[in-house]
């Protein structure tokens, strides 16, 4: 792998010289990020919980299957009877139970 190092030529200005080592672009990564904000200080477990606070599930908006009458999301198909719009979409097959016998 290739690696930047500071170099500097005559005029005492760093240049970056490829040298072949471990990381190739981290140094210029490193580089360019002194420039980046950083937090002044660490936010206390308290602050970050009380942000988070509002970060909730909202409750499912089910109505009843006009066919079947069993619950459902609004403007999906009926998972029990296949119905959306009053008319059939799909075809909802059964399962059997199968029980055996202990012989």
């Amino acid at each position: 792998m290739d690696q930047f190092v500071d170099v500097l030529d005559a005029e005492g200005v760093k240049d970056y010289d490829l040298c072949r080592s471990s990381s190739s672009i981290n140094h210029l990564l490193i580089e360019e990020d002194k420039n980046m904000p950083l937090p002044k200080r660490r936010h206390s477990k308290t602050r970050g919980r009380k942000r988070r606070t509002h970060w909730k599930l909202g409750q499912m908006n089910l109505v009843p299957c006009p066919q079947c009458k069993h619950p459902k999301l609004t403007h999906r198909i009926c998972a029990v009877c296949g119905y959306y719009d009053g008319r059939q979409v799909i075809e909802v097959k059964t399962k059997e139970k199968n029980k055996k016998k202990k012989g």
